[in-house]
C-alpha cells in the first residue's frame, strides 16, 4: 500500500491509493488477489468499496487501522 502512496501515519488521506491498488488488482496487474496494509492508522475521507474478489489484510486489527475522517 505505502508504495502506492497510502500514508501509514494517519497524517493525510489514503482513499485515492486505496483504491488505486484495488483497480490494479481487479484488473490483474498483481499476482496475487489481495492488498496488504502494514501497521499504521490509513485515513479516508470516502467509503472504500472493496473489488470482487479482493481481500484486504493487515497485521492485526490493533496494528493496521483504516479511519474514516470527517
Amino acid at each position: 500500500m505505502t508504495e502506492l502512496g497510502a500514508d501509514p501515519t494517519g497524517k493525510r488521506d489514503s482513499s485515492d491509493a486505496i483504491e488505486k491498488a484495488i483497480r490494479q488488482v481487479e484488473e490483474g496487474h498483481f499476482r496475487v488477489r489481495w492488498i496488504h496494509f502494514p501497521a499504521g492508522t490509513y485515513r479516508v475521507s470516502k467509503p472504500i468499496v472493496g473489488g470482487r474478489f479482493v481481500t484486504l489484510i493487515g497485521d492485526g486489527s490493533e496494528k493496521s487501522i483504516i479511519k474514516l475522517i470527517d
